[in-house]
């Protein structure tokens, strides 16, 4: 049961005087998901949450807008409302975290910040419940260091596993994909999920492609991202309701039976503040589960989508970006050709030696720039996609 720098156990908990903190304030008081298991008991409830919490330590405008105020009354949010698990993304300063963690550490003792990248993840989760092993998976495409817009390089995207004792899976967090988008699809087909709130909301338009995304937009189809009644969305985007869902929360069944109770949005607007503020440029998805060791349900396999035409999609679609980085290597390498072909031409002209000697010192810095990302960046990506690629023909061909 991994915590941040201790490894404590059951027995060290009684030890350590937690038992006499549980006894002040009974609310707080959880058995493990494992001694009810043991024990045979009822039904036990899972409360969720999951925020993208747009927390960039940077000055305005790369930064995020009203940062530690926001900060500070989510931390106020999740000890209020007592959830079970918390996950947070785009937190992406660990002294954020440890803030944070110290903020809650009453009422969420167990934590874990997933390191990666050199700004770091911005991943991380809070339980109430003995956190018993983590993972850290990073993309293998992870975008490029000179496309410093997106960031995607300097954060490292990963996907974070903890374990904790609950016999169930859940996946939650900002996954940057609409319902009808191909990845998402695939992720509820091959790994046999649930979406929490399309089980529990009505969803017309249910087979609705990508030309037709209005029918999966909007707040009333439960919009997480660019919603007009968020301080934070661009003005332009506040004229018509377009927002997009594209935070989650996914589960399915282990042992035992992890039945889904409720899912609704929540964190939108922070209350009692003098102006309007939200709690981030994201509302945040919660999600209420009934855990059940003493019998299973089955669901029909009629439940997912088909995944071998999924899967035949992608492969064509990573197929088409492995020629895309074919293509573009030899771009970069023909530019890094012409860099070298001025700097050679250059020499010939002593006129302007300054200007000239700032023009190879320029040219030089490019041309190094274009030969690793011809000869090394785009290779990284290309082995990247072909992994990819064979990995869904193994499973296409099973």
């Amino acid at each position: 049961m991994a915590t941040p720098g201790s490894e404590p156990t059951e027995s060290d908990s009684l030890e350590s005087g937690k038992v006499e903190e549980v006894v002040e304030e009974p609310v707080y008081r959880r058995e493990s998901f494992a001694a009810l298991r043991r024990n045979n008991v009822a039904p036990r409830q899972l409360h969720v949450v999951t925020l993208n919490a747009w927390c960039l330590p940077q000055p305005w405008p790369i930064g995020s807008t009203d940062r530690v105020h926001r900060l500070s009354k989510i931390g106020e949010y999740m000890i209020e409302e007592l959830y079970d698990i918390v996950g947070l993304q785009e937190l992406w300063s660990y002294h954020d975290f440890v803030k944070l963690s110290e903020q809650c550490s009453s009422v969420y003792p167990y934590f874990h910040y997933f390191h990666s990248g050199f700004t770091g993840s911005g991943v991380c989760v809070f339980s109430r419940h003995p956190i018993v092993s983590t993972l850290t998976s990073r993309y293998s495409l992870n975008g490029f260091a000179h496309h410093i817009h997106r960031g995607d390089w300097f954060g490292g995207k990963v996907v974070g596993l903890t374990e904790v004792e609950i016999d169930g899976d859940l996946l939650t967090g900002d996954l940057n994909m609409e319902p009808c988008d191909l990845g998402f699809r695939m992720i509820l087909s091959h790994a046999k999920l649930f979406d929490a709130w399309r089980m529990s909301h009505e969803v017309e338009n249910d087979e609705a492609d990508g030309g037709e995304l209005l029918k999966y937009r909007g707040i009333a189809k439960g919009g997480t991202c660019d919603r007009p009644d968020n301080c934070y969305t661009k003005r332009a985007l506040k004229v018509t309701d377009e927002s997009k869902r594209i935070d989650y929360i996914l589960f399915k069944s282990g042992r035992c039976n992890v039945k889904l109770e409720e899912c609704e949005i929540t964190l939108n607007q922070i209350p009692g503040e003098e102006r309007e503020m939200n709690y981030s440029d994201h509302v945040g998805l919660r999600a209420r589960f009934t855990i059940d060791d003493r019998f299973r349900h089955e669901r029909s396999v009629n439940t997912w989508e088909p995944n071998r035409p999924l899967l035949i999609e992608a492969i064509g679609i990573v197929s088409g970006g492995e020629r895309r980085a074919r293509t573009d290597r030899i771009f970069f390498l023909i530019l890094a050709a012409i860099c070298l072909i001025l700097i050679l031409g250059s020499l010939f002209f002593e006129v302007f030696p300054m200007g000239f000697a700032v023009l190879r010192f320029a040219l030089t810095v490019l041309g190094v720039f274009f030969v690793w990302q011809g000869l090394i960046g785009l290779t990284l990506e290309r082995k990247a996609l072909k992994a990819a690629k064979q990995a869904m023909q193994q499973i296409l061909n099973n």
